[in-house]
């Protein structure tokens, strides 16, 4: 739901409900204005013309004007509803994107709100105020859902972090294994494309060539510490000839292998 709040949305009237029986179900009626419920208790099973939606404790539901309200499963539940009138947008206006339905975090602040809003709409009948009342929680609930968006957001950046390096730890670990990006999807149980796109986005490389470079890494090594031939250095690392690897060191570093291994050799190890 997109909110223009330049002006304050207008208060019809709320409520809280409490289901007077385990068979209670919500009445079959056309909502003429935005109604939004928030559940303290139970389940709320209620639908429009288009969705189905459960609702449960903890959880507020936004239903727009339509032809059809009504329950369709029986509700044990309790809760509060609001019923309003939003103003027509403007040019230049900021929106309030706030999602139809979700579980928000702190429901206290918003009962508080309702609390106070059905307490000024009594004692002082004044449209203005119960108005404003109104348009400060659509805001508060506004607030909620970006706030939980962006933790979801940061939780979601944090694993992606963990699960990256999960994976250069494995790589690390695994030198002469013919690691793959098919063969690192199947470990950690996610899809190539995925666990790719979340790599570059992490590592600013695409997986595949992160993988390339630790295997030229690693050959450096085997070409400076081991006396095994170019051929064998290149089946440890899982390429299929050595014509292949000797082709694939030079692109990544310059020099073929055998010019690289007998200038290492040539640099003394001691001043």
């Amino acid at each position: 739901m997109i909110l223009y709040l330049e002006k304050p949305a207008s208060y019809h009237w709320s409520g809280q409900f409490e289901s007077p029986s385990k068979d209670w179900i919500h009445m079959s009626r056309e909502l003429t204005d935005y109604e939004l419920f928030l559940v303290t208790r139970g389940c709320l099973y209620i639908e429009d013309h288009e969705k189905r939606y459960e609702v449960n404790k903890g959880e507020y539901l936004l239903m727009e004007k339509t032809t059809k309200q009504q329950g369709y499963l029986p509700s044990d539940c309790s809760f509060y509803w609001l019923h309003f009138e939003l103003p027509t947008s403007e040019d230049n206006q900021k929106a309030y994107e706030i999602p139809q339905q979700q579980l928000i975090e702190y429901p206290d602040r918003l009962i508080v709100l309702l609390h106070q809003l059905q307490d000024a709409a009594r004692r002082y009948q004044d449209p203005l105020t119960s108005d404003y009342l109104l348009t400060c929680i659509l805001l508060e609930l506004y607030h909620q859902c970006q706030q939980t968006k962006s933790r979801q957001k940061q939780d979601l950046h944090t694993y992606h972090e963990r699960l990256c390096t999960s994976i250069t730890d494995y790589i690390s670990y695994h030198p002469m294994e013919n690691i793959s990006v098919t063969s690192l999807a199947d470990f950690f149980g996610y899809h190539e494309k995925y666990l790719s796109s979340v790599f570059k986005k992490q590592k600013g490389m695409g997986l595949k060539h992160y993988l390339l470079q630790e295997k030229m890494e690693h050959a450096k090594v085997l070409l400076m510490e081991t006396d095994q031939t170019i051929v064998q250095i290149g089946n440890s690392l899982g390429f299929s000839c050595g014509h292949h690897f000797s082709k694939t060191f030079k692109k990544t570093t310059g020099l073929p292998p055998k010019s690289y291994r007998n200038n290492c050799l040539k640099v003394p190890k001691n001043p």
